[in-house]
C-alpha cells in the first residue's frame, strides 16, 4: 500500500521543513511518497528543502499561481500514485505513530476518511496558543465516527476523489475540508476521528493574521450545508449571535438593550476563559475574553459579507 501526503503551501517555508521531516520519521512498511504543492509563495520554500530533494526522489514540488488552497490540492491530486491520500498543512508535525494510527482505521470500505487530533505547540507565540487551546477544546467529545475531520492532518481513500469529487475552489482558503466531508456523508460514507493521533499546529503568529483567518472562516462558512462542525460550534454560534445583536442595538441606540447584550457576551467569554485557564494553566488566557470579542466582530463583518456574496450568486443563477 502507498500512501501520498500532499502539502499545500503557501509562504510558510520556516515551518514546512519540520512538517516534511515529520512525515519522513513516521514508522511504517508502507511505501510513501511527498507532493508539494507552492501556491505563489513569496519565500522560496523550495530553498528550504533543497537537501531534502537531494536525498530522496519520493519529495516532489510542484508550482502555482497563487489559487488558493482549494486549487492546489486538486491540482496535487493529480501528481498522487497512492491508494490513500494524505493531507498535511505546512504549518503542521505529525507525532510519531500518526499514520499506523489513522490508516489501522479503514477495516472497512464505507470508511473514506480518517483524520487525527491537533494539539498545541507550547513554544508559540500568546496569540497562538490561544487559538490552539480553543480549538483543542472544540475536539472534545467529538465521536469517534464523525462527520468532521480537518484538513490539517486527514486522510483519505484515493477512490473517494473518483467518487465525491475534488475540492471546491471557489471556497479558496477556508471550509473547502468541512465541504467535502458533508459530501462524503451525504454519499453514505463514513469518517473516523482518533483521538491519539497527535499532530501539533502551529497557528498563526500574530493578532492580524488570526484575525484574518477567522474573517475567512466566517466569510465561506455560509455555503455550508451545516455550520455546525464540532460539538461546541453551537456554543460560538451563540457568541456570534450575542456579538451581532450588541453591534445592531448599538446602531439603532437602545442603550439598555446594548448593555445587556454586552454583559451577557462578556460573561459567556469570561466564563469560557476560566475553563481554559483551569484546564492549560497559560498567563496568557487572561487576554481571551478581549481577543475572542475581537474575533466574535470579525466573524459577524465576514458572516455578513458571505451572506451577500450567497445571494448575489443565487441571484446570478436565477437570472
Amino acid at each position: 500500500m502507498k500512501v501520498s501526503f500532499i502539502i499545500p503551501v503557501y509562504n510558510n517555508a520556516n515551518t514546512l521543513s519540520n512538517t516534511v521531516e515529520s512525515i519522513l520519521k513516521q514508522k511504517t512498511n508502507q511505501a510513501l511518497e511527498i507532493i508539494i504543492i507552492d501556491d505563489g509563495s513569496t519565500d522560496n520554500p523550495a530553498e528550504r528543502l533543497a537537501k531534502l530533494f537531494s536525498e530522496n526522489k519520493n519529495i516532489k514540488l510542484f508550482r502555482q499561481k497563487n489559487k488558493g488552497e482549494a486549487a492546489a490540492l486538486n491540482a496535487a491530486l493529480a501528481h498522487c500514485e497512492g491508494e490513500f491520500v494524505a493531507l498535511i498543512e505546512s504549518d503542521v508535525e505529525l507525532e510519531e505513530g500518526w499514520l499506523t494510527k489513522v490508516t489501522r482505521e479503514f477495516d472497512c470500505p464505507s470508511i473514506m476518511g480518517v483524520g487525527g487530533h491537533l494539539v498545541t505547540a507550547q513554544d508559540d507565540s500568546w496569540i497562538a496558543r490561544i487559538a490552539g487551546y480553543e480549538i483543542e477544546l472544540k475536539f472534545k467529545n467529538k465521536p469517534h465516527c464523525t462527520k468532521h475531520i480537518t484538513s490539517a492532518n486527514a486522510i483519505y481513500r484515493k477512490e473517494a476523489f473518483n467518487k465525491i469529487g475534488r475540492f471546491n475552489e471557489n471556497l479558496l482558503n477556508a471550509a473547502l475540508d468541512a465541504d467535502f466531508n458533508s459530501r462524503i456523508i451525504n454519499c453514505g460514507y463514513k469518517l473516523i476521528y482518533v483521538e491519539n493521533a497527535l499532530a501539533i499546529h502551529h497557528f498563526k503568529s500574530t493578532l492580524l493574521g488570526f484575525l484574518k483567518r477567522q474573517y475567512a472562516y466566517a466569510r465561506y462558512r455560509v455555503f455550508l450545508p451545516k455550520a455546525e462542525l464540532y460539538p461546541l460550534d453551537r456554543w460560538f454560534l451563540l457568541n456570534t449571535l450575542l456579538t451581532g445583536m450588541c453591534i445592531l442595538t448599538l446602531a439603532i441606540r437602545p442603550l439598555t438593550i446594548f448593555i445587556l447584550f454586552l454583559f451577557l457576551l462578556l460573561t459567556l467569554q469570561i466564563g469560557f476563559a476560566c475553563i481554559l485557564l483551569k484546564i492549560k494553566k497559560d498567563p496568557a488566557i487572561i487576554l481571551y475574553p478581549l481577543i475572542s470579542i475581537l474575533r466574535n466582530i470579525v466573524v459577524v463583518f465576514g458572516i455578513s459579507i458571505g451572506l451577500i456574496n450567497k445571494t448575489k450568486a443565487y441571484l446570478t443563477v436565477k437570472a
